[in-house]
């Protein structure tokens, strides 16, 4: 039974098209547990073919005012603007691995018309703008979602990492020489530590969440793709 219905619901969900008012009318209103069902349905109708702007209208509606699930957004996110994106990210990178697969894979998909809603830059950008006690996400599905990107090495290249972490710099320069100059930033400031060889404490630097989370991108860039090059290019075997 259960395989039949699995089998035929596609059919008739296409059949019925993303503008069928008694089946917006139903995404509006969905039953109680019904979650997985409606995303199914959404997948459906967004597969092949682009869904109707009453379809996006309803399921943002949806949303907004009953459930409060930002995964029923995925199947839609790759009809969504930037500035639509960018609001729920946090909420988005809060997401099992293997939904927020999905996510990156939508939002880097993007529209015939728009293109995609983020560029790999700014993907990366948006990850390390969460501030853990802001918005949530704990700073272990940050790194997680940094580690996800890293692992796609043929679409986050070193070109696009390089470029992620130009634009973070240019926009945690302000702050930066805020604190060096000893004045008060404007952006909410905490502690971060960094060892030092000639310390028994490692000193403390004070930067806002995202100046720290960028440091830790450049950190990692630094460990993981620019040490690694500069030992491979050495020749240990001369003599000296």
């Amino acid at each position: 039974m259960v395989q039949a219905f699995h089998r035929h619901l596609p059919i008739l969900i296409r059949e019925l098209g993303s503008s069928y008012k008694e089946l917006l009318h139903i995404i509006s209103d969905p039953p109680k547990g019904s979650e997985n069902l409606l995303t199914l349905v959404l997948q459906i109708l967004t597969q092949e073919v682009a869904p109707s702007s009453d379809l996006i209208a309803t399921v943002k509606h949806l949303y907004e005012t009953k459930l409060k699930d930002v995964s029923i957004l995925i199947p839609l996110l790759s009809l969504l603007t930037k500035d639509e994106v960018l609001p729920i990210f946090p909420l988005l990178l809060n997401l099992p691995p293997e939904k927020f697969q999905l996510v990156l894979a939508h939002i880097l998909q993007g529209s015939a018309h728009t293109g995609p809603a983020l560029t790999l830059a700014e993907v990366l950008i948006a990850i390390h703008d969460v501030v853990p006690e802001k918005n949530g996400p704990p700073l272990k599905k940050i790194t997680d979602a940094c580690s996800a990107c890293f692992e796609q090495r043929t679409v986050f290249t070193q070109q696009v990492l390089a470029k992620a972490l130009g634009q973070m710099a240019i926009d945690a320069f302000p702050t930066l020489v805020s604190v060096v100059l000893g004045k008060n930033p404007k952006t909410p400031m905490r502690t971060a530590f960094f060892p030092s060889p000639n310390h028994t404490k490692p000193p403390k630097l004070c930067l806002d969440g995202s100046s720290h989370m960028r440091l830790i991108l450049i950190y990692n860039y630094i460990c993981e793709v620019i040490l690694p090059h500069v030992i491979s290019t050495i020749n240990f075997t001369k003599q000296i």
